[in-house]
């Protein structure tokens, strides 16, 4: 007779078992059978399928396909709002319009004669976007809704594939992927339309990936990666400039650590991991090609090799050549810094960000879940503080989740153009240091539950903490949904009637509440409306707009000197801000509804001149292609070597 609650035993220790990366135990007790290779680290303990089983269901049962397959139903479940619609758009997005012409066409052009015109370099992430969008068949629609909308199973993806070495349990590395993809950044971001943090939550276990291989793998393969994160930098960089500095810091640390780390202490602490990992699914300490001191045979200083300094500074230097001509317009401001791509609107930022929610790597803003949400993932890294073995991982991921954390706070506290500025990549980078270092830590449940007592309850309950944070985050947004400002079918800003009658170049001043944005018979593409503006053509027109919104007169001639030949109002239309304008002698109604409203100015428009393009804008261009392609040859994957290569967390711990 079965005793009383071995059921529900059973099924704690399969759990426990799960995120301790143990073999399934199956109803008799027995652990099943492995497929994973003695010589192949970090390969996936596959269940052997049955027999007969086709290639399809052996790739279905991978936990890495089953892992994207839930998340990309929890994303459609709670984008549900979003999908279906004409046009993307909303909060800091604006409305994709356009193709992949049209954003080759802006990035290349010298002078764009959009909004006031300008002759500052287009932003780098319009050539990323350009790209992708020639991938999809020339649809910028396709792109922008890959990026946003599949953020959060890509991320998931890119957070499973790069821990391959890093998390030696496959089961804990599936928990740290799902765990990370579903973060309050990820489903933040895409509320609030923030392509920009989007595609750097994509990348960032990248990073952490390519960082891993610079530390620790030999000298060829190493290089490669510095010149692979340099580009993936330099893209992160272009949606969010901010990546940059907060890496780079990141970088220096590490590679100084890794120079000047004694050897022995290298050895002890990565003894202490293979040791516990190896209860979790790595025998025998290092798989394939660790000598006895758990480094490779090449390698010096506690598993790093030397030049790691010269491939950090590989890494450091890409970004600035690649995105050279941009970087010093953006240094004239240095402000830009703190924003991303996309529109810079106070209403998608927290001025009250409290300390709590920090703390839960929530970055505050439209669409967030409440802060208990993720509360599990910090209280399962505080409870790896009461490890005594590992303890050089636990302060390497704590060290990093702290650095996301005080640079949030201090992001999130400095004001651009009149609102705070958004954490949620710092955040992003506190929340996989937490994510690692839980996942690194995982094999120690094994240990616990054996001992017993308070022991096993204490294992138990950690179990169940850590696998709260993405249950309760994939529960909330499928049953919240996306609420921010971002909808399928963003409402077209340019009256049709003044696209039709914009013949001759004519601008168009859209008035919406008290701002006030020029048009040129379109809705402007990616990356128009964060062009720089001469800042005194700026503040005639505003002190112009200013005058007609007042009932003062005389301020059509200013507008029609700058080439604007009409005057919209953006829904919702205020009445009496149209009597308003209806009352200027200078101005004539053409349309008037709920939805809109047209006015023409009867003062003779100027047509504004273009301004002369630097003749080192061309010569720039072909320059910033060629070293492009040098980079990304230099960064392709050489011809792999048979024999493993050393785990990447154990350089890491090393360093």
């Amino acid at each position: 007779m079965t005793p009383r609650g071995a059921a529900y035993r059973r099924l704690t220790d399969m759990v426990q078992s799960f995120l301790a990366g143990e073999a399934p135990v199956d109803s008799a007790g027995r652990h099943h059978h492995s497929t994973t290779a003695p010589g192949s680290p970090g390969e996936e303990p596959d269940v052997v399928p049955p027999p007969g089983a086709g290639a399809f269901q052996r790739f279905i049962g991978r936990p890495g396909v089953i892992l994207m397959f839930a998340l990309t139903v929890v994303s459609l479940i709670a984008e549900r709002s979003l999908l279906g619609g004409d046009r993307l758009g909303g909060g800091a997005l604006v409305p994709v319009t356009g193709g992949a012409s049209d954003l080759w066409a802006f990035y290349t052009e010298g002078y764009h004669d959009v909004g006031l015109g300008s002759a500052a370099w287009a932003p780098p992430y319009v050539a990323v976007l350009a790209a992708l969008s020639t991938l999809a068949l020339g649809k910028t629609w396709v792109a922008v809704s890959v990026l946003l909308l599949g953020s959060v199973p890509l991320a998931g993806a890119t957070a499973y594939l790069a821990t391959r070495h890093i998390v030696p349990a496959v089961p804990a590395r599936a928990w740290a992927a799902g765990t990370y993809a579903l973060l309050p950044v990820g489903t933040g971001a895409i509320a609030a339309g923030r392509v920009g943090t989007a595609v750097v939550f994509v990348l960032v276990p990248v990073y952490a990936w390519l960082c891993a291989r610079l530390l620790s793998g030999e000298p060829r393969p190493s290089r490669r990666a510095a010149w692979g994160l340099g580009l993936l930098l330099a893209v992160g960089t272009a949606f969010v400039p901010l990546v940059y500095p907060l890496f780079a810091v990141l970088g220096v640390l590490a590679s100084g650590g890794a120079r000047h780390r004694p050897r022995s202490a290298g050895r002890s602490d990565m003894r202490d991991g293979v040791r516990g990992a190896g209860r979790g699914g790595v025998r025998d300490g290092v798989r394939g090609g660790a000598d006895r001191d758990g480094v490779r045979g090449g390698a010096d200083k506690g598993g790093v090799r030397g030049g790691v300094a010269g491939s950090m500074g590989i890494a450091l230097a890409v970004p600035p050549l690649l995105l050279l001509p941009w970087l010093v317009d953006l240094l004239g401001d240095p402000g830009r810094l703190l924003l991303e791509a996309g529109l810079h609107d106070p209403a998608l930022v927290d001025p009250s960000l409290s300390a709590e929610a920090l703390l839960a790597i929530s970055p505050g803003g439209p669409g967030l879940p409440p802060f208990w949400v993720s509360a599990g993932l910090v209280a399962a890294a505080l409870a790896a503080l009461l490890m005594r073995r590992q303890r050089t991982i636990v302060a390497v991921g704590w060290g990093v989740a702290l650095y996301g954390v005080l640079a949030g706070v201090l992001v999130s506290r400095i004001t651009v153009d009149g609102a705070r500025a958004w954490p949620g990549v710092p955040l992003a980078i506190a929340g996989a240091g937490l994510v690692v270092l839980v996942g690194l830590t995982a094999h120690r449940l094994t240990e616990l539950r054996a001992g017993g007592g308070l022991r096993r309850l204490g294992a138990t309950a950690v179990v169940a903490v850590a696998f709260s944070t993405p249950l309760l985050a994939a529960g909330y947004w499928m049953v919240e949904g996306v609420r921010g400002p971002l909808r399928g079918d963003t409402p077209d800003v340019m009256p049709a009637l003044a696209t039709a009658r914009t013949t001759q170049g004519e601008r168009t001043l859209v008035i919406k509440g008290s701002g006030f944005t020029v048009l040129h018979g379109r809705i402007p593409l990616i990356g128009e409306a964060e062009l720089p503006a001469d800042q005194r053509t700026r503040a005639r027109v505003g002190a112009a707009a200013e005058g007609l919104v007042g009932g003062r007169g005389g301020d059509a001639a200013t507008l029609a000197q700058q080439g604007i030949g009409m005057v919209a109002l953006a829904p919702p239309v205020s009445f009496e801000l149209a009597r308003t304008l209806d009352s200027q002698p200078s101005l004539q109604r053409l349309s008037l509804s709920e939805s809109g409203g047209l006015w023409r100015l009867a003062e003779p428009v100027t047509r504004v001149p273009a301004q002369p393009v630097s003749v080192l804008h061309v010569p720039l261009l072909w320059a910033q292609g060629a070293f492009l392609l040098v980079v990304v040859l230099l960064a392709s994957p050489g011809r792999q070597r048979q024999e493993a290569a050393e785990p990447a967390g154990m350089a890491l711990a090393g360093a």
